[in-house]
């Protein structure tokens, strides 16, 4: 995790190096996203978690010239499974609903190639650590590396506030200390409002 801090400063400290510093922001962002979880146990595989919720995501960044710019950001899922365990011959309670929360804390660098226009496309992507919470059975979890990827489209609002439009595909690899289980894979779609001074 130091080794990864360390990496994401120093990409975020020579981005800052190459393009001027032009400016900060504030955002938030509400989501709705679908996350997805096998569980292996030997040579079968199913896919455990199918879930789908509300997020919320909240950053400060910097911007760098026209076509950077880059943010620290926490990230808050409530995910709720959207069928139950039966018949999967999973070795615990088959007939409740799985219920987790996620929370990320990631660097994201965002990369604009025609540059600040009136809808300015976008390509991101982020680095950072990631924790579950089990909400229904209390399995044991543990912190882990995340990742996440994101295209999205920015329009100003007024010169100090824009709306930004984003699909994303984030993880979070083997979060829980528990056997056979595998990453979480999150998709999902959102919308934020950037606030910039």
């Amino acid at each position: 995790m130091k080794k990864l801090t360390a990496v994401m400063a120093m990409l975020l400290c020579t981005a800052g190096g190459l393009m001027a510093f032009s400016g900060q922001y504030v955002s938030v962002k509400g989501a709705y996203e679908a996350s997805k979880q096998e569980y292996s146990e030997g040579a079968r595989s199913i896919n455990i978690f199918d879930a789908k919720g509300p997020a919320l995501g909240l950053s400060y960044g910097a911007y760098f010239g026209e076509s950077l710019r880059a943010e620290i950001n926490y990230n808050y899922k409530d995910l709720k499974d959207t069928k139950t365990l039966a018949n999967t011959g999973i070795p615990f309670d088959s007939g409740s609903t799985i219920k987790t929360a996620q929370h990320t804390f990631l660097a994201n660098v965002f990369y604009y190639p025609f540059g600040r226009i009136i809808i300015s496309p976008f390509v991101g992507a982020g680095a950072g650590y990631g924790i579950v919470k089990d909400k229904t059975y209390g399995l044991p979890t543990k912190g882990n590396f995340a990742y996440a990827v994101y295209l999205g489209a920015d329009y100003p609002l007024t010169e100090k506030f824009a709306i930004d439009l984003t699909a994303s595909y984030n993880a979070i690899l083997n979060p829980y200390d528990y056997p056979g289980y595998k990453n979480i894979n999150n998709f999902g779609g959102g919308l934020g409002l950037r606030y910039s001074f």
